[in-house]
């Protein structure tokens, strides 16, 4: 049964959070600038399934991260492919490109509606 859009957006928001933790990880990890690692890059559905399939992020290796990091991200990943075949190299079904864009407008459209309802 394939997972619902409300139950993705849970663990999106989740991914997105430790996504960014873990950009911080690595900046640290691999001493680098701030600049060197494009944080607009950072919840793009290739960077977080590489955390799932190869363990790296931005191409570099976060086998040593905290599972805190990498368990959110894997776990959405996960529900995403709902259980088909993640083979290395293959290019990723444009579905599930458009399922992750999907999840990802919709957060960031709550995420501004909840915002602009505090405004005074």
């Amino acid at each position: 049964m394939p997972t619902d859009e409300q139950t993705l957006c849970v663990y999106f928001l989740a991914a997105r959070s430790a996504a960014s933790d873990l950009r911080v990880w690595v900046l640290k990890r691999y001493f680098l600038r701030e600049s060197q690692l494009d944080s607009s890059m950072t919840t793009t559905f290739t960077q977080l399934d590489h955390v799932t399939r190869s363990e790296t992020f931005y191409g570099y290796s976060i086998s040593q991260a905290p599972a805190a990091l990498r368990d959110p991200i894997q776990h959405y990943i996960r529900m995403l492919w709902d259980g088909q075949k993640a083979d290395a190299g293959l290019a990723f079904p444009k579905h599930l490109l458009d399922q992750h864009k999907r999840i990802s407008q919709i957060t960031e459209t709550a995420h501004q509606h909840s915002k602009g309802s505090f405004d005074v």
